[in-house]
């Protein structure tokens, strides 16, 4: 990734253990967008695939949309947890 690249990268941590596990993005696709006039972030994941190699490779394909302003979102999220052999 370069300073005046386009790319991002999801970043999802996973806080429902006694630990925190960290997932980096591997593959997929975002959209996402700012609107300054009602300070509303919201975008869309599509096929976004993440992995962790925490007490064995895991992965999670996710697909959401969200919307999000100050401290309140709203999402509809779809995904599915797959671990490798």
């Amino acid at each position: 990734m370069k300073p005046d690249s386009d790319e991002v990268r999801l970043k999802l941590a996973e806080l429902s253990t006694s630990s925190t596990i960290l997932y980096s993005q591997i593959s997929g696709t975002a959209d996402l967008a700012f609107d300054h006039s009602t300070g509303i972030f919201s975008g869309t994941l599509t096929n976004a695939v993440v992995e962790h190699e925490y007490e064995g490779k895991k992965t999670l394909t996710i697909n959401i949309e969200f919307n999000a302003k100050s401290d309140v979102a709203f999402a509809g999220k779809s995904y599915s947890r797959t671990q490798a052999a």
